[in-house]
């Protein structure tokens, strides 16, 4: 299964932010509104595939913003 995340720079540091329903479940069980660099791969090593995806035309329209 392809999950899609966004990838933001928040203070500096590159936080992983869950984009479709499937990736948005999985980081409500594991407790976070974000994946850690742990929770990523653990993602991948139980066969998910990950896109990244970009929601700057989103936010720029106001669409995107969370």
């Amino acid at each position: 299964m392809k999950i899609q995340v966004e990838i933001r720079n928040v203070y500096g540091t590159e936080t992983v932010y869950p984009v479709c329903r499937h990736a948005q479940f999985l980081a409500a069980m594991a407790g976070t509104k974000t994946f850690t660099p742990e929770k990523m791969r653990l993602i991948l090593a139980n066969g998910y595939e990950v896109e990244a995806v970009s929601s700057a035309i989103g936010r720029i329209v106001g669409l995107g913003a969370r």
